[in-house]
């Protein structure tokens, strides 16, 4: 179940926009983790370190976390209140976020991941390119210590890592990309089966119309994104200048 959920089912919208928004913030701007005589320095230093390496593994992307920044609070109610409304009370959601290009969709996505970061929980960010790039390197024909040097070091590893075995959070960016070739789409659906039957959270991001992002899927994976998460769609004014 996305952390959020619970937040969005126990208190009023407000607080729920309230939450979200200051945890991701409070992350960026890298204020203390701890709170003041609750934890010890030996222990503050360990959490720091597990969400340092927490960060680094998310591969967030730099441009749009220095975004988060600048955006002013009537954004971060509109959009908090958009996404809170798609999740269900079942774990292991999946929201698609459509729209035109330049309307906050990986914004916001990473402001979820931080605030995924800031609890301890586990987060991945790629695009689908970057995904066939990996399952390429994975296919390789590279062998001994090079071949361990991989992140996965084989397909099974890959499909596994992000998918049952992933992190708790997904975000694939870059949906809708027609030139990603059969074989990568394969292992996005399966990957995407994975995470749903182990209960994971997905993020899916692509500038695409909602009939465009459904065809796209297929039937099956839309008829589970409409069962627990849904499609929300990003528009108004272009945030790149």
């Amino acid at each position: 179940m996305l952390e959020n959920e619970k937040i969005a089912v126990e208190a009023p919208i407000g607080e729920s926009i309230g939450s979200l928004t200051g945890a991701a913030l409070e992350r960026l701007m890298a204020l203390p983790l701890a709170e003041a005589g609750q934890v010890d320095e030996v222990e503050a230093d360990q959490r720091e370190r597990r969400l340092a390496r927490l960060r680094e593994a998310a591969h967030l992307p730099e441009r749009a976390v220095r975004v988060l920044g600048g955006l002013k609070p009537d954004w971060w109610e509109e959009k908090c209140a958009m996404v809170l409304a798609s999740f269900r009370k079942k774990p292991g959601v999946t929201v698609a976020f459509y729209g035109l290009h330049g309307r906050g969709k990986t914004v916001f996505a990473c402001a979820l991941g931080l605030d995924y970061l800031a609890r301890g929980k586990s987060v991945r960010f790629l695009d689908l390119l970057e995904l066939e790039e990996l399952y390429d390197a994975a296919r390789g024909p590279v062998e001994g210590a090079e071949r361990a040097a991989l992140e996965f070091p084989t397909e099974h590893a890959l499909t596994r890592g992000l998918g049952a075995e992933g992190p708790a959070l997904l975000i694939l960016d870059e949906c809708g990309k027609s030139r990603a070739t059969d074989y990568v789409m394969r292992k996005f659906f399966l990957i995407l089966n994975q995470r749903y039957n182990a209960d994971l959270d997905t993020i899916l991001i692509g500038n695409l119309q909602k009939n465009e992002f459904e065809a796209w899927l297929d039937a099956s994976l839309t008829d589970r994104l409409n069962e627990n998460g849904g499609f929300v769609e990003f528009k108004g004014e272009g945030m790149r200048k």
